[in-house]
């Protein structure tokens, strides 16, 4: 059984399921009585009952797992840690109840669940009066996972499990895991998360690098026009017999030699270029560590259009055989010298459709990295402000960007949004932590674009609607006002868990005076003051 995709807490639980829930043993409580506290099903989904006796009025509601390090209590203080904490809410999409409450007496509860692909699981919590206790229903394929390919995953389904081996290209992001796992056809399929067999993200006892043949499994999922594997689970890697610290590489139109350097632990070794316009040369050098140094000459890029060759490495070892590729991209014609972050977004805006995005090529100046949650990451400079929503987790808050810059993006609902920012041909220095820039309510309604994707903050503004977040959901964001302007707050999510938002606690009264930290933004043709922290809201 594929016991580990079930939450942690209910795996022993779980484990006993072996026939139909009536085989349970009742369990009781006072005022509350429940034939059987198990629900399961097989893949093909269905209907099972149980009954409810109760002396008083009772209620259900649908638990999740919290997927944060911790959480505020309503007055704002943090008292524990709740990794695996549970949270009432009423959304579940795949278990439909009968009815969520009822009276005094024996009413009879109906669950049903269609058919599924992967095993999965959800609690609900019975109350009565104050006692309440936990149903479980669970769905489980205790099918074998068959081993896949990244072309069987590629054109498979979603939410079907697969367990998919293939070498690891690009790595995104080293705190959760994220990277593209290739095939020896070229064909790429993205892991958004890596976790061990506990559930946790430990990247780093993976030992996973650019080259190594890795096993991962978890359900398929699409993702805008993206197909991916979410919080995988790591199965095993075998070391690769090549390595090299850089698998991507950016270099100008001039067409200068540089070097690429490669750790061998194979026997044989051979290599090639798949473009006419860049040449290995056939020695090489050794290092002092034993690796060993290729010297590539590229010709000058006249195309005026940036252009993409492949490097192939290839060593064997007996029977054993290892590939690394290193891409290179040329770029071609001299970027524009003006217009800075928002030239950028000027561009971008061009385009609404993720499948079409614009490129970009620009001189930065002084750019920083003012604000990073997750895959959002907010650069501003003199001229304006971006998002780039990427997994590039070489940027870091306070990094200083100057020098040429190149990447593509659309706007998103609106909203001007990077999905690259490429760097390796400007100087990224480590800055000083970034400050708001102060702003006035009228200065924002006076020129509200000159401000969109800014770090700005918000002194003495008055809460013109209750701003009410609680940990499960928004009540009310809120919004700001001066008595004559007045703007949307909307309080961005700290987390998600399994399609799940994750909210901390914020709360300011209507009338009340508050100084706040915010990142303008759009969605669709609404303004509004994004809110991506807690400690963002300061009542005065």
């Amino acid at each position: 059984m594929k016991l580990k995709y079930i939450i942690p807490s209910f795996i022993a639980v779980i484990a006993m399921f072996t026939g139909c829930a009536d085989d349970n043993e009742p369990t009781y409580l006072d005022n509350l009585k429940v034939s059987s506290s198990y629900v399961a099903f097989d893949v093909k989904g269905g209907t099972q009952k149980i009954t409810v006796t109760a002396t008083e009025d009772w209620s259900m509601d649908f638990m999740v797992p919290v997927k944060a390090d911790s959480l505020d209590d309503e007055k704002g203080i943090v008292k524990y840690q709740v990794p695996t904490s549970q949270m009432a809410t009423k959304e579940n999409k795949w278990v439909k109840v009968s009815q969520l409450s009822g009276g005094a007496g024996t009413t009879d509860i109906s669950f049903t669940v269609g058919a599924t692909t992967a095993t999965r699981s959800v609690t609900i919590r019975i109350k009565a009066g104050d006692k309440y206790q936990n149903i479980i229903v669970a769905q489980i394929d205790d099918s074998p996972t068959p081993e896949s390919t990244v072309k069987d995953v590629l054109k498979g389904v979603d939410s079907k499990t697969y367990r998919v081996t293939g070498m690891c290209g690009k790595i995104i992001n080293t705190s959760y895991g994220n990277w593209y796992m290739v095939d020896n056809e070229g064909n790429e399929l993205y892991i958004y998360g890596t976790k061990d067999a506990s559930g946790a993200y430990n990247w780093k006892k993976f030992n996973i690098a650019p080259g190594d043949l890795v096993t991962v499994e978890g359900a398929r999922k699409t993702y805008k026009s993206t197909i991916e594997i979410e919080d995988a689970t790591f199965i095993s890697v075998k070391k690769a017999l090549l390595l090299s610290k850089e698998t991507n590489k950016t270099i100008d139109k001039e067409g200068k030699p540089f070097n690429i350097t490669i750790t061998q632990k194979g026997e044989g070794l051979s290599f090639k270029s798949d473009v006419d316009w860049m040449t290995i040369e056939s020695g090489y050098t050794v290092n002092k560590k034993g690796d060993l140094v290729f010297t590539v000459n590229p010709s000058e890029n006249t195309t005026g259009k940036k252009r993409e060759g492949t490097l192939t490495f290839k060593s064997t070892k007996g029977k054993e055989e290892s590939v690394l590729t290193v891409s290179i991209i040329q770029l071609g014609t001299t970027p524009v010298t003006t217009g800075g972050i928002a030239g950028i977004s000027s561009a971008i805006s061009a385009s609404t459709d993720r499948n079409k995005q614009v490129n970009f090529d620009v001189m930065l100046t002084d750019a920083k990295v003012t604000y990073k949650n997750g895959n959002n990451i907010f650069v501003e400079d003199a001229t304006g402000g971006l998002l780039l929503y990427s997994g590039n987790s070489s940027l870091a808050v306070g990094d200083v960007i100057n020098g040429r810059v190149w990447g593509a993006g659309y706007a998103y609902n609106g909203l001007p949004e990077a999905t690259s920012l490429q760097t390796e041909l400007a100087k990224v220095t480590k800055g000083d932590a970034p400050k708001p820039t102060e702003v006035t309510l009228a200065q924002l309604a006076a020129d509200y674009g000159k401000y969109i994707n800014r770090y700005i903050l918000i002194k003495d503004a008055t809460v013109g609607k209750t701003i009410d977040v609680k940990y499960s959901g928004v009540k009310s964001a809120g919004e700001l006002t001066d008595g004559t302007n007045t703007f949307a707050l909307n309080h961005q999510k700290s987390g998600k868990y399994q399609g799940k938002n994750i909210y901390y606690y914020v709360q300011a009264a209507k009338d009340s005076k508050v100084n706040v930290v915010c990142i303008p933004s759009v969605y669709k043709t609404k303004k509004q003051l994004n809110i991506w922290d807690k400690r963002w809201i300061r009542n005065k």
